[in-house]
């Protein structure tokens, strides 16, 4: 879920890119893998950072306690899948506009790195260290896709989009976890709740009210989200709660 979720904002892009390539609209391209990027970056960072958070309440909750080593594994592959997601504007655009072999030399790497660092990693450290390789591989698979493509495509410096796109909302996810995590210090009750499982979504709701408003403010704080994004915004509900009243009309106007 914490995957499918960014993923859903990516499924526009290989039409939309495929019209501007046909074009050769290469700053219209360029803008909109900028864009996509970076709301993709802000809700997966949130939903990574709030998953590795409250993992052990999420196990628990779920599977119960005879479960809360899944914790751990969890909160690996959440990292590496989330990393992964990142990388998707680049794989969608870049099929769109007909050049799909940074993906395909990415994918080629994953399929390689993946059991070689899984089969290292699970000899000394078990099944943590099964998802450990599987992370990393993820991670530099979804590391190259970005500099080549960025780099022999978009023409971008990676150091620039690595500040103006990621960097924030990583920054802003680790400062909002702290407090979350000075909340439960100053009131030792909430984490508490996890010894009870049918009051453990009273703890993920009361963290989630801390967390959220954190990483919100710091974004705006950090100017990561501009008058463009806040106006994006604005419309996207408007359209949400005009979608829930007259779904059909919507999807009319969709297609039109």
């Amino acid at each position: 879920f914490m995957r499918a979720v960014p993923l859903v904002m990516l499924s526009a892009l290989i039409p939309a890119t495929s019209e501007l390539g046909v074009r050769n609209d290469r700053e219209r391209i360029r803008r909109t893998y900028l864009l996509v990027s970076k709301y993709v970056a802000m809700v997966t960072a949130a939903m990574v950072a709030f998953l590795v958070l409250d993992a052990g309440s999420i196990t628990r909750l779920w599977l119960g306690s005879s479960f809360d080593q899944s914790a751990l594994l969890i909160q690996i592959l959440a990292i590496g899948y989330g990393v992964n997601v990142l990388g998707g504007a680049a794989s969608q655009i870049g099929a769109g506009v007909g050049r799909p072999e940074f993906d395909m030399r990415s994918t080629i790497l994953l399929s390689i790195v993946n059991p070689t660092l899984s089969l290292l990693l699970v000899r000394r450290f078990g099944a943590p260290g099964a998802a450990a390789g599987t992370t990393l591989a993820l991670v530099i698979a979804a590391t190259y896709l970005l500099v080549t493509f960025q780099r022999h495509y978009m023409e971008i410096p990676i150091g620039t989009v690595l500040r103006n796109i990621y960097a924030r909302p990583i920054v802003s996810c680790i400062i909002a976890a702290f407090a979350v995590l000075g909340f439960h210090y100053l009131v030792p009750a909430v984490p508490a709740l996890n010894g009870i499982r049918y009051l453990i979504p009273v703890k993920l709701a009361a963290d989630f009210a801390i967390f959220l408003p954190v990483y919100m403010v710091l974004l705006v704080t950090f100017r990561q989200i501009s008058i463009i994004d806040w106006k994006n915004f604005q419309w996207f509900i408007a359209f949400g709660f005009e979608f829930l009243r007259h779904p059909f009309r919507e999807r009319v106007k969709i297609y039109r």
